[in-house]
């Protein structure tokens, strides 16, 4: 049984304005039911899991930056929730988060926009102080799913093309443990023989038992991107969003300005 999961797009999703307590938050397509919650500090993602019951749980909240860079210093940013809604329908989720000091505004979002297929995720940060800020690396999505050691797992990455395909164009590895993986995506793929080759980006990772379980992550945006995972014991992490490599990783933006999709 299949799990179709979480479409990462970099494009801002609109919502509602009904406010939604803060407990835990069900989105679902005909194949995929996505469990959130909006701390008081830190969203997670609890759960994702198919209609006939597979299920993956993620104990861990979702990791939001923690400082911010302010003419050359840099300043602690401390998140507390300010509003939960719920889109019509109840086919999307926003929370939205907010910084006193500096001034500054995110908003952690969820849409499923079929019956049918991924739920897509966006994040959009907001500078609402009267001069420029800048942002380290906010990855859009981190994961760390529990998952038990004995279970067999394999990850599936396909090629983007550039020159001469390669032998294995498709590649389908085996997640032992311990394990650690990163797949890479810019605007144009170059075949250099010394570098791993460019990926589409997305990934999908299934269980190998009788009862086979999976998901795929994709991101939706040419720049450039990247996707990590690892496995260690008991949990299996990775994280998605644009490439911090070569460091250091700073985003300016303007007063009234925002990072991410509009």
């Amino acid at each position: 049984m299949w799990i179709r999961a979480l479409g990462i797009s970099f494009l801002l999703l609109s919502a509602s304005n009904t406010r939604a307590e803060n407990k835990p938050l069900r989105l679902a397509t005909a194949d995929t039911v996505l469990t959130l919650s909006a701390g008081a500090e830190r969203p997670s993602v609890l759960a994702l899991a198919s209609p006939t019951g597979a299920t993956w749980t993620s104990p861990q909240p979702q990791e939001l930056i923690e400082r911010v860079r302010i003419a050359g210093e840099w300043e602690p940013v401390h998140w507390k929730l300010q509003s939960v809604s719920l889109g019509q329908g109840e086919n999307s989720v926003t929370a939205v988060y907010r910084s006193s000091e500096p001034r500054l505004r995110l908003h952690w979002a969820w849409k499923a926009r079929a019956r049918s297929g991924p739920i897509e995720h966006s994040i959009t940060i907001e500078n609402l102080e009267s001069h420029a800020v800048e942002l380290p690396l906010q990855n859009s999505l981190t994961f760390d799913f529990a998952v038990p050691p004995s279970e067999r797992l394999r990850l599936m990455w396909i090629e983007k093309g550039a020159a001469t395909p390669s032998a294995e164009g498709t590649h389908v590895l085996e997640v032992t443990d311990p394990y650690r993986w990163q797949g890479t995506s810019s605007t144009y793929a170059h075949d250099r023989p010394s570098e791993p080759r460019e990926m589409i980006p997305w990934l999908l990772v299934e269980t190998t038992g009788r009862q086979p379980s999976g998901w795929y992550l994709g991101i939706e945006f040419s720049g450039r991107t990247h996707l990590n995972l690892s496995r260690k014991g008991s949990m299996l992490s990775g994280e998605a969003g644009l490439n911090p490599s070569p460091g250091a990783f700073l985003t300016r933006v303007p007063a009234g300005g925002f990072l991410g999709g509009g």
